[in-house]
């Protein structure tokens, strides 16, 4: 059997990141440099202070005053003034500063303190609003829920300042206090589920998840992130309740939340750099109901006709729902690097033809003004599509190459087939398809492969362009057809005289 190969891609995928970025870079004049992690904080008027212009440095002894300012408050409005303070200094895009932050002030470790603490009093009010005497009082109780709801808010948004740090003063911050934070964190965002108290805690939900985005990029610290107690059924939770919200409002009048919108772009980027850790691949894959709520997500982008709601959508949701299935797949993509997910993913025919028609562009709004906007999106998304299903089909089962080949009667090799052909402004999907081709290869998909109507001239005349590495991945999938096929039999002989074309095709250096 040909050798499978291994995705060049899975291994750096987790910098690409639509929400954080990993600048490593501590030189002098990096420290200048923005690096595009704008935070908008909505602080309420009456406690707006000290307000420093973003992208300013702020001083040791301005971040020394306002942390001391936060662990000597008590008060409600010295907490509140405390923390816009605290939201006004660390607002700030450098990340070395933000270093000094974590590692010489212990701002982290602050914050975390402070959020425990009215975490711990929302909870307390809230037993009160559910059981007081009197309605008077339950709603007086009810507003002042409301009111640490959105000082919860605010601490999460000094704290996702905080963590804007470069990945090694993350690790650093996760080894004081990761578990206990993760735990905080995991309660913000299990108020979601909580009917009766809904519209103050949307700055909470969404800064919780943006901090621990910021977390699953610091490579030394997934593995523990995935295995902490709640993650992946809160993550899961968060993306199913988005879906359900998504999917109802499809059918109706259109009125998506943003919030629940980027929550959801959020875990599903945190799962896709989760995934990245081999330790954590089969983990995610094997978490129950875990593929579904991915599938739904993929689904979701999808529109068929033009009476489909999603094509009067707002255009920033339609990138929205592109960059959450581009996640979706970049997760597929990431956990089919494992040997042992490879079998798993290849008997899931719904996902099989998800891949096939992201892969095509089935699911994507091809206007000519949105695509404008998207397109970096659309085709990041088809990467990693057709990347996960190059993973896939490098299954040691040669049945599962089969079925993989005869798939809605042959849908998967005549994706393949208009991407060889026609696809040759973008390379990199280009030389994926390929690869796919050299994955499937063996005795029982040659004569497959090679019957395909025209596939066989069009990966010859793919390898005449002579760009980048096809015609390196075209001389190998034609030797592995060979290598598989029966001799004396007509498919043997086509695939024989395409080989030698190839081989014998004269290189650009020739000329």
């Amino acid at each position: 059997m040909a050798e499978a190969m291994i995705p060049r891609d899975v291994r750096d995928a987790i910098i690409n990141k639509p929400t954080c970025d990993e600048n490593e870079n501590n030189s002098t004049s990096s420290m200048r440099k923005k690096r595009n992690n704008s935070v908008v904080i909505a602080i309420p008027a009456e406690i707006k202070r000290r307000k420093i212009s973003q992208g300013s440095v702020p001083s040791d002894e301005s971040i020394r005053n306002i942390l001391s300012e936060l662990s000597m408050s008590l008060s409600r409005s010295d907490r509140l003034s405390a923390i816009a303070g605290a939201c006004a200094t660390f607002n700030h895009e450098i990340s070395s500063i933000h270093d000094v932050e974590i590692q010489n002030y212990d701002a982290d470790v602050i914050l975390c303190k402070h959020l425990s603490y009215i975490l711990m009093k929302r909870q307390q009010l809230k037993l009160f609003a559910l059981n007081g005497e009197s309605e008077e009082e339950k709603k007086a109780r009810k507003n002042r829920y409301e009111e640490s709801d959105n000082e919860i808010g605010y601490i999460c948004s000094a704290l996702e300042m905080v963590f804007r740090a470069n990945a090694s003063a993350l690790s650093v911050s996760f080894e004081k206090i990761g578990p206990e934070l993760l735990d905080l964190l995991l309660c913000v965002l299990m108020e979601k589920e909580d009917e009766t108290f809904t519209d103050s805690n949307d700055l909470a939900v969404r800064k919780a998840t943006k901090i621990m985005c910021h977390l699953a990029r610091v490579g030394s610290v997934v593995v523990a992130m995935t295995s902490h107690p709640g993650l992946l059924k809160t993550l899961k939770e968060v993306i199913d309740l988005a879906n359900a919200k998504i999917s109802k409002d499809q059918d109706n009048e259109y009125s998506i939340s943003v919030r629940g919108d980027e929550c959801r772009l959020n875990c599903l980027w945190m799962l896709a750099n989760l995934s990245c850790s081999p330790n954590n691949m089969s983990i995610i894959l094997k978490y129950p109901g875990m593929i579904d709520t991915l599938i739904d997500v993929i689904k979701l982008c999808k529109c068929e006709d033009s009476n489909n709601s999603f094509f009067s959508q707002p255009r920033s949701h339609h990138a929205r729902s592109i960059a959450a299935a581009g996640q979706a797949m970049r997760v597929f993509l990431n956990v089919t690097w494992a040997d042992e997910n490879k079998t798993a993913m290849s008997n899931r025919p719904e996902l099989i033809t998800l891949m096939i028609d992201l892969v095509e562009g089935h699911h994507i709004y091809q206007s000519e003004n949105i695509q404008k906007e998207i397109s970096s999106l659309i085709l990041s998304t088809r990467c990693h599509s057709v990347g996960a299903l190059r993973n896939i089909a490098s299954t040691p089962s040669f049945h599962d190459k089969a079925f993989l080949c005869r798939h809605s009667s042959g849908s998967l090799l005549n994706a393949l087939h208009t991407i060889i052909q026609s696809d040759e402004e973008n390379l990199s999907i280009q030389e994926r398809a390929i690869a796919v081709l050299y994955n499937l290869s063996c005795s029982k998909t040659a004569e497959l492969i090679a019957s395909r109507s025209g596939l066989l001239d069009s990966l010859v005349r793919a390898n005449s362009r002579n760009k980048g590495d096809i015609p390196k991945l075209v001389e190998k999938t034609l030797k592995a057809l060979k290598e598989s096929s029966q001799p004396e039999t007509e498919y043997y002989t086509d695939i024989t005289k395409a080989y030698h074309q190839t081989v014998n095709y004269p290189s650009l250096e020739d000329c």
